[in-house]
């Protein structure tokens, strides 16, 4: 073959600058994922000016259409730090991870902060806001009930213990640990439970505990055994499986 006749290669596609109309829909997918987020999303620069946020940030901080659309964008950022208890938390640019921030009116805003970097170097950080008002309340309210739980179990003269699903010893009251003379919770905690009953039926205890998470609570006619005793010593000891052993 002639070098004529050699087929010529295509060149390579160089390089270019997107044309105006590609740069349009870039910039219209990114509006559109960034509004179409649950949570708040608040953009700032190295010196703390706002970049750019989305839809759901100007309504979860009540911004009105014309604070948004007022230059410069700085006006939002104070329209949101009126609304804090503590607005300098706010502008803690070196903030990372995840914080509260609490509202006058008794909101509670979870804000997570991460860089935004261009290489090597950040140029600002990306700031996300999602409203955990209930989600806060309720872990309060949990908080409080297992508390006063905990009060009624410690001051109960009975026994109660919390038993896993093997039957070993997770948890139990003082009233509990006085029945089989242990000092500490730690001195028997992980141990089987059918240890501080009666030897004759130990083994049906042990069994009885495994069933329990599964059957109606009823009243279980036990005998417990001091573990500090130098000789062997019983006592009766009444226990009532009351819940579910944890899982």
């Amino acid at each position: 073959m002639t070098a004529s006749r050699r087929p010529r290669r295509r060149p390579g596609r160089s390089p270019r600058d997107p044309t105006p109309g590609e740069m349009q829909r870039t910039v219209s997918l990114l509006e559109a994922t960034l509004d179409s987020t649950a949570d708040g999303i608040l953009v700032v620069d190295a010196q703390g000016g706002v970049s750019n946020y989305n839809r759901r940030f100007l309504e979860m901080w009540r911004i009105p259409p014309e604070v948004a659309a007022a230059r410069p964008d700085e006006g939002v950022v104070e329209f949101v730090l009126d609304q804090l208890a503590n607005p300098d938390a706010f502008c803690n640019l070196t903030a990372s991870n995840a914080d509260d921030l609490v509202c006058t009116d008794g909101r509670v805003i979870e804000r997570d902060s991460q860089p935004q970097r261009l290489g090597t170097e950040v140029v600002g950080r990306v700031w996300t806001f999602r409203d955990v008002t209930e989600h806060r309340r309720a872990e309060r309210l949990l908080a409080d009930r297992e508390a006063r739980l905990r009060v009624i179990v410690q001051s109960s003269p009975e026994c109660v213990k919390l038993l896993g699903p093997d039957g070993t010893l997770l948890d139990m009251n003082p009233a509990g640990l006085a029945m089989i003379e242990a000092g500490t919770l730690d001195q028997v905690r992980g141990s089987p439970s059918s240890t501080w009953s009666s030897p004759s039926i130990r083994t049906r205890f042990a069994s009885s505990c495994v069933a329990c998470s599964a059957v109606r609570p009823a009243p279980w006619n036990s005998t417990s055994w001091g573990s500090r005793a130098p000789a062997v010593r019983s006592r009766p000891m009444r226990c009532r499986c009351a819940t579910r052993m944890a899982r």
